[in-house]
């Protein structure tokens, strides 16, 4: 899975929806959602799957290793 570019004008709110989205996706079994859930570093099954699981995910897809990291580098934009 190619990562995904991080948008200059990114905005906290937006990345918060995109995670919920992500999760609700996989938890209801969406195939391109289990894809993007192969990156998390353990397995996690869809009905255990948190919010904090989809910010790591989403993270990792930016290129960032953790939500916090994410968050501080759309902060300093």
């Amino acid at each position: 899975m190619a990562p995904r570019n991080l948008p200059h004008q990114s905005n906290l709110e937006q990345l918060k929806k995109q995670a919920k989205d992500l999760l609700k996706a996989y938890r209801a079994r969406d195939a391109d959602a289990l894809a993007d859930f192969s990156v998390h570093p353990q397995e996690v099954s869809s009905e255990a799957a948190k919010l904090t699981d989809a910010q790591l995910v989403l993270s990792r897809q930016y290129g960032f290793d953790s939500w916090p990291k994410l968050r501080k580098e759309v902060a300093g934009r």
